[in-house]
């Protein structure tokens, strides 16, 4: 059982390889420079255009973030929470969550309500291996009111040097370097833009053009189908390397995530696709056999699972892992710490089909 579990968790570590990876945080340095000035926003206007329908074929995952996600009361909570424990932070520095937005808004014209969201694409070539993902192309698609210039005097000596501005298929784009590595930024004119390397940015102009198809297939409707969250991401993970091992463990093709808030809950949600009904129900009976009989032998595992929900319904396995500010607090303090404890509250793992 224990083998079962253990297959199934080593696939699904490819998400600490893709914030891992060089390229990825070449982009995510790149949003840094409008989310240092703008990511506490969340709000209308700005471009119509779905950034789905950016998104070039052929990639393997999806991530999308609503600008919301940044001011919401658990958001809030728990950044006031991190900050608080955090042996960082000086006497000069923002000692709130909320501080830290004064901050950022008093050193920028740019009005932060006017971040929309932040749509990350990227492929894996060489398989979901940690080491991988991400390496080669990886592009994020803002959606703002803000103008070129509004970001460029925000980020002052955070963001790219030797700026050379080019056009690409009818799109402006400004090429530059961030740490050492050459940056392409997409200007579309109306707050949308594209940040990444050189192909994955034409890609997406080509495709917003309309020169190429966007992503489509298993990925494009597990994706549509998960929308409407502050986070949502599809990742196809049907490559033989991913799925070799354990048989006991049915063929994955699509993962999806979820995230959402209720005040001070945070809900968090996966879903996945198995080849059929029978797969998806097997596998969540092996699970919910695996979480029922934890506590006998990992009482941490056990308080953890308390939170989750495993359930089934047709080809697809889905998990809900319900906590508070507090709780999750409570669990990162104790793990800065060197406790056991999950520090979790007591609610019921459930299993349903």
């Amino acid at each position: 059982m224990r083998n079962t579990v253990s297959e199934l968790a080593s696939r699904l570590q490819f998400g600490g390889g893709l914030l891992g990876s060089k390229r990825v945080q070449i982009a995510l340095v790149l949003a840094f420079v409008v989310f240092s000035a703008g990511c506490m926003g969340g709000g209308g206007g700005g471009s119509d255009i779905n950034p789905a329908d950016t998104v070039p074929a052929g990639v393997d995952g999806v991530m999308y973030f609503d600008g919301g996600i940044a001011t919401d009361q658990a958001t809030t909570e728990l950044m006031d929470g991190i900050i608080q424990m955090s042996d960082d932070v000086g006497p000069d520095d923002p000692q709130s969550w909320d501080e830290a937005i004064e901050q950022a808004e008093s050193e920028s014209d740019i009005d932060i309500s006017d971040f929309q969201s932040a749509t990350v694409f990227f492929k894996a070539p060489d398989g979901l291996e940690a080491e991988n993902v991400g390496d080669e192309y990886t592009g994020i698609i803002v959606q703002s009111n803000w103008e070129w210039e509004e970001l460029v005097e925000a980020a002052d000596d955070e963001g790219m040097s030797d700026v050379e501005d080019q056009e690409y298929n009818g799109v402006t784009v400004h090429v530059g370097t961030t740490d050492g590595e050459e940056t392409w930024v997409a200007d579309f004119g109306d707050g949308t833009f594209v940040l990444g390397t050189e192909q994955p940015v034409k890609d997406a102009i080509d495709t917003q053009q309309g020169d190429a198809d966007p992503f489509s297939g298993d990925i494009r409707e597990a994706y549509d189908n998960n929308e409407g969250s502050l986070m949502n991401a599809a990742i196809d993970v049907s490559d033989e390397e991913f799925n070799e091992g354990n048989a006991m463990v049915p063929e994955i093709s699509v993962v999806t995530m979820n995230y959402d808030t209720d005040g001070s809950e945070m809900q968090f949600g996966m879903q996945m696709t198995t080849p059929s009904e029978s797969d998806a129900e097997e596998l969540a009976n092996t699970l919910s056999f695996f979480l029922g009989s934890a506590g006998q032998e990992d009482p941490e595992l056990a308080q953890l699972a308390e939170n989750l929900e495993v359930s089934n319904d047709g080809n697809q396995i889905t998990f809900d892992y319900t906590t508070t500010t507090d709780q999750l607090l409570t669990l990162l303090e104790e793990a800065n710490a060197g406790t056991t404890g999950s520090g979790f509250g007591s609610q019921q793992t459930a299993v349903s089909g």
